[in-house]
């Protein structure tokens, strides 16, 4: 019996997509290339759990946020521009956007993302 070994690591190389920019205060930041899968899931999940009544906290919006920028670029965009804890979801639903051509494709996984609590 052969064993075979497929290289996910060597597809995703091939795959070429241009990462999604997006300027706040001036700045441009870089997304990640794709859109996290974690990003999505989490939608998904809550919008099962929730509804179209989606309200986040800022536990699940930072997390969103790492995944989507990465960790030292989240936290200093956030730094830097002073970024109120009530501009988070916009910022976040900004950000998922830049990854979809059709914003009704945007609405069905993020329907409205209203902040909740400090949770």
């Amino acid at each position: 019996m052969s064993s075979k070994v497929i290289d996910y690591d060597a597809f995703r190389g091939e795959q070429t997509q241009e990462a999604p920019k997006i300027i706040v205060g001036g700045e441009e930041y870089t997304l990640a290339t794709s859109i996290p899968a974690s990003v999505i899931l989490d939608a998904v999940r809550l919008k099962k759990e929730y509804g179209d009544d989606i309200e986040l906290s800022t536990m699940v919006i930072d997390s969103m946020g790492v995944s989507l920028f990465g960790e030292v670029q989240w936290r200093s965009m956030l730094a830097k521009n002073q970024i109120s804890i009530m501009e988070l979801p916009n910022l976040i639903r900004v950000a998922v956007g830049a990854y979809f051509d059709d914003p009704k494709a945007l609405s069905q996984i993020l329907p409205t993302m209203p902040f909740s609590s400090l949770s």
